[in-house]
């Protein structure tokens, strides 16, 4: 921790006025996380490295390390194309998110891959960028209340004894979006287990899975998972802000429109909200910062919605 501690404070005192400095570690103890983000050392590029990769992103948010990920197709190997895609399906639902790798492994870079792949990479890379707005909501959220960034099953329903030993999917925040990813050879299909007796919603194909009107407790629903696809759930009820128009860097998207996907819950309400800064530096402690939220709500003489201000 005094390492990353030092660094952070050099960094910040080096820029005038400070910027955020960026500082990356994988030896951190209690503490760790107000300086640095972390990455869970030299993986294998094997489907069981993969996989585990999910739980220890997940373990290290629970302790309070939320700002972590590990090296999209492994340190040490030479993953195959399938894999590959399947493990950028990862990364773009991890906090920390970076391909990495030994200087002694093939070259892997998604430009490099044949066609399909090096299509479904792209877009799943533009999938990342368009939904920054969203992570930069959760990143907020979990600053100021401890909450993890990616929320297993029983942080998001600890009444439900059902979800208690899944840790294969999370929620991304307070957004409601339900993520699943593919960590196994072959598979063309994924299924989800849902706590709450509320409508879901495919991202990309906004097909509805509903509750049966009997149904208050946990279930599991079935979702297409080929190589291109991520099982990608939106939980009614919710407001998704995303940024659509594909860009070279983050900062170019700063002055782009912001595209609202509107979740409708059982009984026809949603709400989400917006929070945005200048990303750079610490001017948002006082005050320079929007934050708003965005409620729709349904009555007996229709729906309305509205943009109620939650900050300056």
């Amino acid at each position: 921790m005094l390492y990353a501690n030092q660094t952070y404070n050099a960094l910040y005192h080096r820029s005038d006025p400070p910027k955020r400095p960026f500082v990356l570690t994988r030896a951190y103890y209690a503490g760790t996380q107000r300086f640095a983000a972390m990455w869970t050392g030299d993986n294998l590029g094997t489907w069981e490295h993969m996989a585990v990769g999910v739980k220890m992103v997940l373990s290290n948010g629970l302790a309070g390390m939320v700002f972590a990920g590990s090296d999209v197709g492994g340190f040490f190997g030479n993953p195959d194309s399938e894999m590959l895609v399947r493990w950028y399906g990862v990364g773009i639902f991890s906090p920390f998110f970076r391909a990495h790798a030994h200087i002694d492994t093939k070259r892997r870079e998604p430009y490099l891959l044949d066609e399909p792949y090096k299509s479904m990479i792209k877009d799943m890379l533009k999938l990342r960028y368009a939904m920054l707005p969203i992570w930069y909501n959760a990143f907020r959220e979990s600053s100021v209340t401890g909450v993890p960034i990616l929320r297993p099953q029983y942080v998001m329903f600890p009444e439900d004894e059902q979800g208690f030993e899944i840790d294969d999917q999370f929620y991304l925040g307070s957004s409601g979006l339900l993520c699943k990813p593919v960590t196994e050879r072959g598979a063309t299909s994924a299924s989800l287990y849902l706590s709450d007796a509320q409508v879901y919603y495919d991202y990309f194909s906004y097909a509805a899975y509903r509750p049966s009107p009997s149904q208050n407790t946990g279930r599991t629903v079935t979702v297409p998972a080929a190589v291109h696809q991520i099982p990608l759930l939106i939980r009614g009820g919710s407001i998704l802000s995303t940024r659509e128009r594909p860009r070279r860097s983050s900062p170019l998207m700063k002055h782009d429109p912001f595209t609202l996907r509107v979740a409708l819950d059982v009984d026809g309400n949603a709400q989400g909200e917006l929070y945005l800064d200048d990303g750079e530096g610490f001017r948002y402690q006082h005050g320079e910062l929007v934050w708003r939220g965005f409620p729709r709500h349904h009555d007996a003489s229709g729906p309305s919605t509205a943009d109620a201000r939650a900050g300056d």
